[in-house]
């Protein structure tokens, strides 16, 4: 699950973010975190790297995928990560 590169170039304000984020998370403290941006600035990458450390911290990681081609399907992100969970678990 780890990115190509283990170093972020100029994104120590938001991994700063992620990673309070993923402290209150660990402390029964929930969170939810948009990430909005033009294509091509690093959105994956920084989700990636959040996933990483989540991941490394014990927690469940989900993911879904959205697209800009083919058929639109509402929530596509969300029931992909939701199926990938429970195939996993049973």
């Amino acid at each position: 699950m780890r990115a190509t590169s283990p170093v972020i170039v100029g994104r120590d304000e938001e991994i700063g973010l992620l990673s309070s984020a993923l402290d209150a998370v660990q402390r029964r403290s929930g969170r939810a975190l948009f990430l909005l941006g033009e294509a091509g600035i690093g959105k994956s990458r920084l989700v990636g790297e959040c996933a990483y450390r989540a991941y490394g911290l014990g927690m469940p990681v989900l993911r879904g995928r959205a697209t800009s081609t083919g058929l639109v399907v509402p929530f596509r992100p969300l029931a992909e990560a939701l199926a990938s969970r429970f195939r996993a678990s049973g």
